[in-house]
């Protein structure tokens, strides 16, 4: 779907401003704050308490962050930047974000 939109984005004659890949702050990323938004988007405490055990289960950090290579780094990222996403737009920026990679675009630089 975020290639389909990235086609159609150019075809109306959009430019890339922006590439960028946020992998590598994953390990930015607080926990904890993640699973308070798991805990608001499905109301579900046990599904928060086996998410947060696997997550203990990793080796990290002592701040506890998201690591790219856990196994649900890529939907609790999503989970994540759904504000960000939002904000976005509200101010009417046109992107397309996929998991930890998103493009702005404008129809001139």
């Amino acid at each position: 779907m975020a290639l389909s939109r990235v086609r159609e984005l150019v075809t109306e004659g959009y430019v890339w401003l922006g590439i960028g890949n946020i992998e590598g702050c994953f390990g930015e990323l607080p926990y904890e704050r993640v699973l308070k938004k798991l805990q608001k988007l499905c109301g579900d405490k046990e599904l928060v308490s086996l998410v947060r055990q696997m997550l203990d289960s990793q080796e990290a950090e002592p701040e506890r962050s998201l690591f790219p290579d856990m196994l649900l780094a890529q939907f609790l990222c999503n989970l994540y930047l759904h504000d960000l996403d939002r904000v976005l737009q509200r101010k009417k920026v046109l992107f397309v974000r996929f998991h930890e990679d998103f493009i702005v675009f404008a129809f001139e630089e």
